[in-house]
């Protein structure tokens, strides 16, 4: 699996989950916008997750990057 080094432009969202917390983030990496879900053991990490902070993601070629089709809510 290869994988892309971005950076966080926005921090969607942060919820608990079974086995800890989730973040969701969208990343500018390669030239594209990406959505990411980042794993964090508690909430104190899930909350320590910033934008402008850099990430490595799966590089996954079916969403071609293109978060214009996703509504804004």
């Amino acid at each position: 699996m290869s994988t892309v080094t971005g950076v966080i432009t926005q921090v969607l969202e942060r919820w608990p989950a079974p086995c800890g917390w989730l973040v969701e983030v969208e990343v500018f990496a390669d030239g594209q916008y990406h959505h990411a879900d980042i794993p964090a053991l508690t909430e104190r990490d899930a909350k320590a997750i910033r934008r402008g902070d850099e990430i490595t993601i799966p590089e996954n070629p079916e969403d071609g990057g293109d978060l214009l089709d996703e509504a804004p809510f």
